[in-house]
C-alpha cells in the first residue's frame, strides 16, 4: 500500500462527519442532515476502497464499482444541500417562535 494510514484518516473523516449528524437531527435541520449523508456516504465508501483496492487492481466486487461511481461523485446532491440551506435560515429567522430542540 503507497500510503499505509489513508484508510485511518478516511475512517476518522466518516467519524467526524458523523458526529454532529445527532444534534442536526433533533432540530430537524434536513439540508445539513443531507450534507452529512453524502460526505459520510463517500468518506465510508473511500475507506472501503482503500481496504478492497490495496496494492492490486483486480475487480474483486463489480457492483461496488457502480455503488461507488454515484457515491463518490456527490457534486450535484451536496450542492442542492448547500442551496436550501440559506432558505432554512430564512424561514428561522422570519418565525415567530423558534424550534427548540428537547434536551
Amino acid at each position: 500500500m503507497r500510503h499505509p494510514d489513508y484508510p485511518i484518516w478516511t475512517f476518522l473523516g466518516f467519524i467526524a462527519v458523523t458526529f454532529p449528524a445527532t444534534w442536526h437531527w433533533r432540530s430537524r435541520n434536513i439540508s445539513t442532515l443531507s450534507i452529512i449523508a453524502w460526505l459520510a456516504l463517500g468518506n465510508l465508501s473511500l475507506f472501503i476502497n482503500t481496504l478492497v483496492w490495496a496494492d492490486n487492481y483486480r475487480d474483486w466486487s463489480p457492483v461496488w464499482c457502480d455503488i461507488c461511481k454515484f457515491v463518490n461523485d456527490p457534486c450535484v446532491a451536496v450542492l442542492i444541500a448547500f442551496s436550501q440551506s440559506p432558505f432554512e435560515r430564512y424561514h428561522l429567522c422570519h418565525a415567530g417562535v423558534l424550534p427548540l430542540a428537547d434536551a
